[in-house]
């Protein structure tokens, strides 16, 4: 999967822990709203950038570069940063859609929904 893919998938796994946590406890403090919120925001951002790249992107066809790995072992967070938000390895392909949106738009709708 694309950087941008796994970003999300992260973002979704610490948001279940803290649905998962909100579920044990009576009630919700405001920093965990706080940070589901901010989650949300977070992952809509990226979710945003990556649906631009398979329907507005000026260039279709991407270089599949280093890995995530090798650019956090290797590079500062900045350099990384800057590179997951270009778009580079596959972020631009859709392998499927469903209802005619590919799967980076659906998880952008719920982020969205989130916030």
């Amino acid at each position: 999967p694309c950087p941008l893919c796994i970003l999300q998938r992260g973002i979704i796994f610490f948001l279940a822990l803290l649905f998962l946590f909100g579920l044990i406890r009576d009630h919700i403090h405001k920093p965990f709203a706080w940070t589901g919120l901010t989650l949300n925001a977070l992952g809509a951002l990226i979710a945003g950038r990556q649906v631009f790249l398979q329907y507005f992107s000026p260039s279709p066809a991407a270089d599949c570069g280093a890995s995530l790995t090798f650019m956090l072992k290797h590079f500062n967070l900045a350099v990384v940063a800057r590179w997951l938000f270009e778009g580079h390895g596959a972020c631009h392909t859709i392998d499927f859609t469903v209802l005619g949106l590919s799967l980076a738009g659906w998880t952008f709708i719920l982020f969205v929904i989130g916030i």
